[in-house]
């Protein structure tokens, strides 16, 4: 799991990840930022394909505006990672 890059403009922040592991039905799950005093999830507008354990997943998820700087944080199963945006 990995946060390739952070990009916040006026309508949302773009966060592209990379992921590959267990079976995963939604990559979108595990995915929160905290930014603005709260953590939210991704927005329902993010597309992130499905794949199986062996397929390397790239995707681009979509969260609120952040204000500041955002921190990325992957928590599922026993993987837990944080990143800093910029």
């Amino acid at each position: 799991v990995a946060v390739l890059d952070v990009q916040v403009n006026d309508t949302n922040t773009l966060v592209e990840v990379t992921m590959q592991g267990s079976e995963m039905t939604s990559p979108v799950s595990g995915w929160s930022m905290l930014a603005n005093g709260e953590i939210t999830t991704p927005l329902e507008t993010t597309v992130c394909p499905a794949a199986d354990a062996n397929q390397q997943v790239s995707c681009t998820l979509e969260f609120v505006v952040a204000v500041g700087t955002p921190t990325l944080i992957y928590a599922r199963d026993d993987e837990k990672a944080q990143w800093l945006g910029e």
